[in-house]
């Protein structure tokens, strides 16, 4: 497997927080930016939490994987790349 050479992105907030945001993986302006949540889905939370009177300091920010994958592929980081079948009862 080739090994990545994006950023590592950690999680932002408190850990009391009242709410957790969590997203698949970050994308390239959370690569850039080492932060989650600010590429357009975190804009457009953004724009909805204002409308609320929100701040984002009061929320916790993580994605399951904590590196972008290749081309946002999230099978990356599947060994197991072959389909499976059910087994029957």
């Amino acid at each position: 497997m080739k090994r990545l050479t994006t950023n590592i992105v950690p999680p932002l907030g408190p850990n009391e927080a009242s709410a957790y945001f969590i997203g698949e993986a970050p994308g390239g302006e959370e690569d850039i930016a080492i932060e989650p949540f600010v590429g357009p889905a975190g804009q457009f939370l953004n724009r909805i939490m204002a409308k609320k009177q929100m701040s984002r300091s009061d929320f916790k920010f993580h994605n399951i994987f904590d590196q972008r994958p290749p081309n946002n592929n999230l099978s990356y980081f599947f060994e197991d790349k072959k389909p499976t079948q059910r087994t029957k009862l």
